[in-house]
């Protein structure tokens, strides 16, 4: 048992040491490497199996003992996730995924370039560590002039306007990955839904974690401190510090977000108000760990509210990370007090909206409030209007949440919605209420998919790396990326179209992603030419590195692609004019509506022809109706409505005034007479668009002096035996009475064959045939097989009489025709 105790402690000392000497590491020290084979998982540790990875480790003076398991304790067995709309995902394997630990980081970059060159290497790249995005402010301001401004409304959010509409449900929870929240502070301890509760001011320094989740949802109308945008959501700490020595930097930044999405459906959003640096500083480059973390958010349906950065000075229009991901995330600008944009916000095409980021006053360490500025703080105020968005509409596609704010922002120089967005600060200011407005009458958002696309256009021989990618392993393949489009047509319910975007969650495709995928759906609009709009997606046609072919995903083939969109705008609905289908009397006053419709503001009642009824009322949403004295017919009640749209749409309905007959008789059948020749159909043909269930009929007929009983319904049947000419007549009532007799006349003949003669038999290319006696509509129909090696090039003469049906069929047996 000694020798055992004695050999633990050895165990202990030595997995200390070790975590120790990882943890005094710096972050650009490390490299993060995905092994597609070569290196397995052991406990915290790696066991190395190809000797090319033992090689170049040892080039560099490494061994196994500097490679650690990045995700210790991950399952490799629980890839599949479904999300709350039943789709199933895949997680990447972060079983395969280690940190190597170098000397320096010149040593590092050296080793990834090595390491890429390897086929067992998936990807490697370099570590680093999140700084936040708050610039220190001298200044202190006692209101919080981001969320109402009274001097210059122009530039505060219009939270406040928003928050007469709604001020959010404690359902909603928003997740901060940052460096811990103080869990403790009155505005904030109330709110806090669970996760990492943690908070480490002491050796971190700041606050800033505690200051984003007071800028994103403050306990609000308290009559303490500050207002959140979200008064009501809660608060989910996830702490970017806190995590095993081996969880650092971009790794459990990845980690923090799987963490914030797997926590519940509810955490609808995460706000990022960090960058990857080095530790002098610098600003990291693309990180595959970052992006995945980024796409399994966006996969779940989660929007993510990231800042842009504060660099703008040091590194001009460089991307910050996770910001520079221009992938189904928010990126977050600052536009000073509102007014124009902080001189160091980071500028480029990936940054999407802007919002106040300078002097906001907003929670801060140990129970106090304080003034900060930085992106940091803008992207928070984004995060609480997505929350806003989703608990006033709960069934919203993270796409859609993004279209809302980017399309009610207020575009700084003229005011309208810009095609592409500016560089500064994308496409305008955050407008709380102006997104709110967007989910409210006269408005309306609609979902759609459509099935079956063509191949547009095809990139071939990418290589590229697929993770968490439905199908095939984690690895790097040969993709030919198939663009596959389609086009739509809007439904003509909308008289006025505000936007029309794809939406990923809904569709069979994917992103037309450079050097990487992660399985995210995709599809979004190329043209839209009034209600006609051109969708795209595309399919990857995989192969391994050497060529081999693994097959198409996510479907075979480009009629099989679903294409997912929304479209916005103000419908009138699917409106109809209900009410009676008969008036009987001058005192009916049967009620008639307009009943499915939105968006409209006025309506108008008319009828035609003149003269057959008359209103109560010829405008407002409902009427009453009545006969004028005796008239009879079908009456055209019409409802013409005044939209929001500012022009007009018209309904209308076919109503039976009185007993008209308003209908005819349709025949079908031969007029020849005999047992070939089948039944004469007698079927009621209404007018258009009439509706005849208040109808009875009876049924009959004449010969001559010769009459009788047809029967009754809307149809009926008879096989006539004798020729002559004969009348049918239908009678009608309903309730009102009996309308006048329809009447239809016809004459039948007798039709029989009695010779046929075909000369000459057997024949080349023409025959002549003569009929004695043919009778009437009696036609010839000759089949020939002209290919056939038979001296019988006539094989058959089929008659035909003018209801289609085989009167007679002759065929050609050794020369002669029976």
């Amino acid at each position: 048992m000694k020798t055992l105790i004695q050999l633990l402690s050895l165990i202990i000392s030595i997995g200390f040491c070790k975590v120790s000497v990882f943890g005094q590491t710096s972050r650009d020290q490390e490299a993060i490497v995905y092994f597609g084979s070569g290196v397995q998982r052991s406990g915290s540790g790696a066991v190395i199996s190809s000797a090319a990875i033992q090689n170049v480790l040892a080039s560099y003076g490494l061994n196994s003992s500097d490679v650690l398991a990045a995700y210790p304790d991950f399952n490799e067995t629980d890839t599949l996730v479904s999300d709350e709309y039943g789709n199933t995902y895949k997680k990447m394997n972060k079983a395969k995924v280690f940190v190597i630990i170098t000397p320096n980081v010149t040593v590092r970059n050296q080793l990834v370039n090595s390491l890429l060159a390897q086929t067992e290497v998936v990807f490697a790249e370099g570590n680093g560590h999140g700084e936040s995005q708050t610039i220190p402010n001298d200044s202190y301001f006692t209101s919080q002039n981001n969320l109402y401004n009274p001097s210059h409304r122009d530039y505060d959010i219009h939270v406040t306007e928003a928050w007469d509409i709604t001020t959010g449900s404690a359902n909603s929870i928003i997740a901060i990955i940052d460096k811990g929240v103080d869990i403790t502070h009155p505005d904030l301890s109330a709110k806090i839904a669970g996760g990492d509760q943690t908070y480490q001011l002491e050796t971190l320094g700041d606050s800033h974690g505690t200051e984003v989740a007071g800028s994103a949802a403050a306990s609000s109308n308290n009559a303490v401190g500050v207002s959140g945008v979200d008064w009501n959501a809660r608060i989910l700490p996830k702490d970017y510090t806190n995590g095993p020595s081996s969880l650092q930097g971009a790794i459990l930044m990845n980690r923090k977000t799987e963490e914030a999405v797997d926590f519940g459906t509810n955490v609808w959003t995460l706000v990022h108000s960090y960058h990857l640096a080095d530790d002098n500083g610098n600003l990291s480059p693309y990180s595959i760990m970052l992006r995945e973390g980024m796409a399994y958010a966006y996969k779940n349906n989660r929007l993510s509210c990231v800042a842009a950065g504060n660099s703008q000075g040091q590194h001009p229009n460089v991307a910050n990370y996770p910001g520079g991901f221009d992938m189904g995330i928010l990126t977050v600008a600052n536009c000073g007090d509102g007014s124009i944009i902080n001189p160091g916000s980071t500028q480029g095409d990936w940054v999407d909206i802007a919002a106040p980021g300078d002097n906001v006053y907003t929670t801060n360490w140990n129970n106090r409030y304080a003034p900060v500025a930085g992106t940091s703080m803008a992207a928070p105020q984004v995060a609480g209007v997505a929350s806003l968005l989703k608990n006033y509409r709960n069934d919203l596609y993270n796409d859609d949440i993004i279209q809302l704010i980017e399309r009610s922002a207020v575009h700084v120089s003229d005011g309208n919605f810009p095609a592409t967005p500016n560089i500064a600060y994308g496409y305008g200011r955050l407008n709380a209420r102006a997104a709110l407005d967007f989910l409210r009458t006269p408005y309306t958002l609609q979902h759609f998919t459509q099935t079956g696309g063509a191949v547009y256009a095809t990139t071939n021989n990418v290589k590229m790396i697929l993770l968490a990618f439905p199908g095939v392993a984690d690895g790097t393949y040969i993709v030919n990326k198939i663009e596959v489009r389609t086009t739509v047509t809007l439904p003509s319910t909308f008289c006025s179209v505000n936007g029309v975007w794809g939406v990923g969650l809904t569709s069979t495709g994917y992103r037309n992603d450079g050097g990487s995928c992660y399985g995210e759906g995709f599809c979004d609009v190329v043209a839209q030419s009034g209600n006609t709009v051109t969708l795209r997606t595309y399919i990857y046609e995989i192969s391994t590195i050497l060529g081999q072919p693994i097959g198409t995903y996510p479907v075979a083939s480009a009629g099989a692609v679903r294409f997912g969109y929304s479209v916005l705008g103000i419908s009138i609905g699917n409106p109809v004019v209900s009410g009676s289908n008969t008036i009987c009397t001058p005192t009916t006053n049967a009620p008639f509506a307009v009943a499915g419709s939105t968006g409209i503001s006025a309506v108008t009642w008319s009828a035609t022809p003149a003269g057959l009824v008359s209103f109560s009322s010829a405008s407002g949403f409902s009427t009453t109706v009545n006969r004028v004295g005796s008239a009879n017919g079908v009456a055209t009640i019409k409802a013409t409505m005044a939209n929001s749209c500012g022009t007009n749409s018209l309904i209308q309905r076919n109503v039976v005034i009185g007993s008209p007959a308003p209908y005819g008789i349709n025949r079908q059948g031969s007029n020849c007479i005999g047992s070939v020749i089948g039944d004469n159909v007698f079927t009621i043909a209404p007018q258009s668009d009439v509706n005849l269930s208040d109808y009875s009929f009876l049924w009959s007929y004449q010969k001559g002096l010769t009459n009788g009983f047809l029967g009754s319904g809307t149809s009926v049947s008879k096989k006539f035996t004798q020729t002559g000419t004969y009348t049918v007549t239908v009678e009608g009532d309903n309730s009102c009475g009996t309308a006048p007799d329809i009447v239809i006349s016809f004459t039948l003949s007798n039709c029989a064959l009695t010779t046929i003669e075909a000369y000459p038999n057997p024949a080349n290319n023409t025959i002549l045939v003569t009929l004695s006696n043919p009778g009437a509509g009696a036609n010839v129909d000759l089949k020939t097989n002209s290919g056939s090696q038979s001296a019988d090039l006539i094989k058959a003469i089929v008659l035909y009489d003018v209801a289609g049906k085989v009167a007679k069929e002759m065929r050609c047996v050794n020369s002669k025709i029976s």
